[in-house]
């Protein structure tokens, strides 16, 4: 029995079923001296949503990273300005993925501060 030409250019039987492969993704470590920019730039007040697109990595990853040095903040929080910033945001419609890029936090982060500060009176049904 002669082997068929699967997709991917590999041999496979006649008419038996090719299924997708799994992708893999392959660990990343940081270098020591990775490492070291990741503190240094976080220790200057980048956010972890920042740091983890500058290094390529998850926001979980980077996370670990800083709570291994112990200099993970408690919580990443927006000052009043920048919370009344997100307010005025939120209420010309950006999404708060978007507010949350736009201050370096996480959109959930952004999400809870709007919401904290929102005028009860005028919150949309929709937040």
């Amino acid at each position: 029995m002669a082997l068929a030409q699967r997709p991917d250019g590999r041999a496979g039987y006649p008419g038996r079923q090719v299924r997708a492969t799994r992708t893999v993704t392959r660990q990343r470590r940081l270098s020591e001296r990775e490492r070291d920019k990741l503190l240094a730039a976080y220790a200057l007040g980048v956010g972890t949503v920042e740091l983890a697109v500058r290094f390529n990595l998850h926001r979980d990853v980077v996370c670990t990273h800083l709570k291994r040095a112990g200099a993970l903040r408690p919580r990443e929080v927006l000052n009043e300005s920048q919370v009344r910033e997100a307010v005025r945001l939120r209420g010309e419609g950006l999404l708060f993925r978007e507010i949350g890029e736009r201050f370096g936090v996480h959109k959930d982060t952004a999400r809870r501060a709007i919401l904290r500060n929102w005028p009860s009176a005028d919150r949309p049904s929709g937040l």
